[in-house]
């Protein structure tokens, strides 16, 4: 948290508060998060307006788990969403945070971002790990529909990342299909 403190906040606040949230982590995961260091990550994110420094402390945020903080980046998420890297960012957190509420919202991004590749990767890997059945099934039409190579790997790689078994037989189509 020292180091923290004094780091330089261009370049050095971003390793310094994933490394904070990855030690935060452990607690978290078992109920009781390190709310010192949950509450000032979450505060340096609302406060701090360069977008490599908010996407590191967001998903720090996520990390170190403080469920207060889940309305916060749903709200941030809802007012970033045109910046595909900060909200990319903010939908890993919210996945993180286990943030259920924000399963309409990130399926609502998903349909969204069709020509985000970043965005949709991101959402789509938050609604899997959030437990969302559908979002293979919606990668899946996405990728039937979509002849980006950007959109194709962003869609592949969520799917691959979520591991949903019912995809291997669609991928096996398409990667069959010449078209």
């Amino acid at each position: 948290l020292q180091a923290y403190e004094r780091s330089n906040k261009s370049t050095e606040r971003p390793w310094a508060a994933l490394a904070l949230g990855l030690l935060a982590e452990p607690a978290a995961k078992a109920g009781s998060p390190d709310a010192v260091i949950a509450n000032r990550l979450l505060d340096d994110l609302q406060g701090i307006h360069n977008a490599a420094v908010q996407g590191a402390l967001a998903v720090a945020v996520g990390l170190a788990g403080h469920r207060s903080a889940g309305p916060v980046v749903l709200r941030m998420l809802r007012d970033n969403e045109g910046d595909q890297q900060i909200a990319g960012h903010l939908c890993i957190s919210l996945a993180l945070l286990g943030e259920q509420t924000a399963v309409p919202l990130l399926s609502e991004i998903l349909e969204r971002s069709s020509r985000r590749p970043f965005l949709l990767q991101q959402a789509a890997v938050a609604l899997g790990h959030l437990g969302d059945r559908d979002a293979t099934l919606r990668l899946l039409r996405t990728m039937k529909a979509n002849d980006s190579a950007a959109i194709l790997a962003a869609a592949a790689a969520a799917i691959g990342q979520i591991g949903d078994r019912r995809s291997i037989e669609p991928l096996i189509a398409m990667a069959g299909d010449e078209e």
